[in-house]
Parts: C-alpha cells; sequence; structure tokens
C-alpha cells in the first residue's frame, strides 16, 4: 500500500457470508453497523469485512450508480460502491463462531478485489 500513500481512502465495510467470498464485492457501506447487520442477520454465520477503498477504486459513473441504485430509498446505508474487480484493502474481518466473534487484522493491509 506504501505505493498508494498519496492517494484518498474511505472505511468502508462489507457484511458476507461464510466463506469468505472472492472477490468482495461492490456493496460496501461507511456504517459498520449497516455491514454488521447483513452478515450476522442476513447469513447463518457471516463475517464483516472492513477495507480501506482507494479513491480510484469507487465507482463514479452516474448511469452504474443508478443502475446499482446508489442513494434514493437506499440512502441510509451509506453505500460506497466500488468498481468490479478494482482493489481494496482489508484491514480486518470479524467471522462468527458458535455465538463468538473472531477478530482478525491484518498490518499491512491485504490487497483483495472488489
Amino acid at each position: 500500500m506504501s505505493n498508494l500513500s498519496n492517494e484518498l481512502f474511505f472505511e468502508a465495510h462489507r457484511g458476507v457470508g461464510q466463506p469468505l467470498e472472492k472477490p468482495l464485492g461492490r456493496h460496501w457501506s461507511a456504517q459498520y453497523s449497516t455491514a454488521g447487520d447483513f452478515a450476522f442477520w442476513n447469513h447463518e454465520k457471516g463475517i464483516v469485512v472492513s477495507a480501506k477503498i482507494p479513491m480510484s477504486s469507487v465507482e463514479t459513473h452516474t448511469e452504474t450508480l443508478k443502475d446499482l441504485e446508489v442513494g434514493g430509498k437506499y440512502a441510509a446505508e451509506k453505500e460506497i460502491p466500488v468498481k468490479p474487480g478494482a482493489p481494496v484493502y482489508v484491514t480486518r474481518t470479524i467471522r462468527e463462531t458458535d455465538k463468538r466473534f473472531r477478530t482478525r487484522k491484518y498490518n499491512p493491509p491485504r490487497e483483495m478485489r472488489a
């Protein structure tokens, strides 16, 4: 990540099922609670992935944002849409295992794809 040190990043979170899906996906949220709700209530056992999203990875194409329904009725989710296959830098994962939560931190952050 050192070669990107001059780029702006968003801290974002994504709720997924287990096992950890790769690529991670396009729909991220600025709110941990939104990702947690999706991971732990919509999946039997889920994972919340927290990552630094480079500004260059954020989807900004207006028509694509409309197709993804960003904003509007889902504005409360504070979604950060990411371009498919764009790099994200995972800083931690929180996994639910038998009614316990296991946190794994990555320092330096692990590069993965959206």
